[in-house]
């Protein structure tokens, strides 16, 4: 006989069906759902670790789910499933007003999570949020600067992030993939580099070109390193130290640390509105500018042509030129 199955109680489908008989379904809910989501929170979270994996990336995903739903159940404390409503999901959501749509979209994305959790383990026996329309995506960024402009942050940078900022300004990787860099997967004799994939299968690039400017900086600190094949090029820091402090160490870095110093470094330049993330973008512009394919640029970032021909050949104008958007046809 199959059943769902939960730690405190176990409902098997024979219960499921009496109840639909006996027309005692919602009263069957109430009982399943009068758990209090404080209870079921690290549960849930411990299904989560286990099913995307123990590296540092993935824990800071579950710290994230954490941390969001954590703002739901200060909103309602005692909270039970019942309290998952979609009236309960769009204050909580609205009052994430400081934040962007793209931002919102994660935090109800975890709530999601949560949900699936509840019907898998029998807390809940029908969907609350079923044709709960999201919040949208983040407008696509068109943000980009020079090489020129991408050399003199990197020189202005602690020498500690100097090589990490470099190799994704070179490329049009992500944060995220550089922290999963092994040494074998850079080749700075051929200046190709492999990008693990962190978000879709697609995003895994097997041989991405560096532009030549990055080279001598990545070969420096991987010779005054030593570092071995099997090597994390930027591991992450110690999971002690990174749970006390959320930052980075002298041995390690994190996402939101890079991101800090980039942000930091660019202020102090002058340089407005950039951000890390915007690499990306820079890289297929620049590629774009010196005559490359949609097919060439979608191979470097790991992307669909299609994402290029709308999104990273549609760039914004840097200060002072006539156009403020322009497609690079």
């Amino acid at each position: 006989m199959e059943a769902v199955t939960s730690k405190p109680q176990r409902l098997s489908l024979i219960d499921l069906y009496e109840a639909e008989a006996g027309k005692r379904l919602e009263s069957l809910e109430a009982s399943l759902s009068a758990v209090p989501l404080a209870d079921v929170r690290s549960e849930w979270l411990a299904a989560v670790s286990a099913r995307l994996g123990g590296s540092e990336l993935e824990r800071s995903s579950v710290r994230n789910y954490a941390q969001q739903i954590d703002t739901f159940l200060a909103r309602h404390p005692g909270a039970t499933a019942t309290d998952i409503s979609k009236a309960n999901v769009t204050a909580w959501l609205a009052s994430r007003a400081d934040t962007s749509t793209g931002t919102r979209r994660k935090y109800f994305y975890a709530m999601r999570s949560l949900v699936g959790y509840l019907l898998d383990t029998g807390r809940l026996v029908s969907d609350p949020l079923v044709r709960y329309t999201p919040p949208n995506k983040n407008k696509a960024r068109l943000r980009w600067e020079t090489e020129e402009n991408d050399r003199l942050i990197v020189a202005a940078s602690r020498p500690h992030y100097r090589a990490l900022l470099a190799w994704i300004k070179a490329t049009g990787a992500d944060v995220s993939s550089g922290l999963r860099l092994y040494r074998r997967d850079l080749d700075l004799t051929r200046g190709v580099t492999r990008i693990p994939g962190t978000k879709t299968g697609r995003r895994l690039v097997q041989e991405a070109a560096i532009e030549p400017w990055a080279l001598p900086i990545l070969r420096d600190y991987v010779t005054q390193r030593g570092l071995m094949p099997g090597a994390l090029i930027w591991p992450a820091p110690a999971a002690e130290a990174n749970r006390k402090t959320g930052r980075d160490t002298a041995e390690g870095y994190t996402a939101n640390g890079v991101g800090h110093h980039h942000a930091t470094v660019c202020e102090r330049l002058g340089i407005t509105g950039y951000t890390l993330k915007d690499a990306r973008h820079s890289i297929a512009v620049r590629m774009r500018h010196q005559g490359s394919e949609f097919e060439d640029i979608a191979a470097q970032l790991g992307t669909s042509v299609y994402q290029v021909a709308t999104v990273y050949a549609v760039f914004k104008r840097l200060p002072g030129s006539r156009s403020e958007v322009e497609a690079v046809r």
